[in-house]
């Protein structure tokens, strides 16, 4: 299986690229066919565009034109990040759980993957989420810029707990501490409530 790389430069890089799009998107044929761009920040690193044309997928340096999401990653939480993707890349073998969410992901047909596309569009600008995982870092997901919140909400969880995950552990067993605005959490699982159905 592929190594995931230990920069995000190089996890966007096409050759590592292609392998994450392999494992962890639909077939192309179902694909929805919109167009989008997820502007990501790596601190210490520089803020790359990652982008999404009617199921073809690229990455380069530099902003976002108009981002449908900003994501910003600490230092520390690239680690936890590269160790989350390499485990799917490698079929997530001590993870039954998460192979079988990956798995729906991966079946969702082009009329649910457009709806999710049109549930995020719809949250309101300014929205931001920060998970806080202890020991591990920080990231940061926002409708916008991550710099430009207005609305923002800190999900504090163990980072011990996030990595068990990696070895079997139910997504039950992870604590979660909510500080901030509780509304924008309300307003994201609304948005994303056809989509968690699906997985569920």
């Amino acid at each position: 299986m592929a190594i995931i790389p230990n920069s995000v430069k190089d996890i966007l890089a096409a050759d590592s690229l292609a392998a994450l799009e392999h494992v962890l998107a639909p077939p192309r044929e179902r694909r929805a066919p919109v167009s989008f761009q997820l502007e990501v920040e790596a601190v210490g690193e520089g803020t790359f565009t990652l982008s999404y044309d009617r199921g073809a997928v690229s990455g380069k340096k530099g902003f976002a034109k108009r981002p449908l999401l900003s994501v910003r990653i600490e230092k520390g939480a690239l680690g936890l990040l590269r160790d989350q993707l390499q485990a799917a890349v490698d079929g997530f073998p001590q993870a039954p759980d998460l192979k079988r969410r990956l798995n729906a992901i991966r079946t969702l047909d082009p009329v649910m993957a457009t709806a999710v596309h049109q549930a995020v569009a719809g949250i309101a600008d300014g929205l931001c989420v920060h998970f806080d995982i202890a020991g591990e870092g920080r990231i940061s997901v926002a409708r916008g810029s991550v710099d430009e919140a207005t609305r923002e909400l800190t999900i504090v969880v163990p980072g011990k707990a996030v990595r068990a995950l990696l070895t079997g552990a139910s997504p039950t067993s992870v604590s979660a501490v909510l500080k901030g605005d509780r509304s924008v959490g309300t307003s994201v699982l609304t948005a994303m409530s056809p989509l968690l159905n699906h997985l569920r």
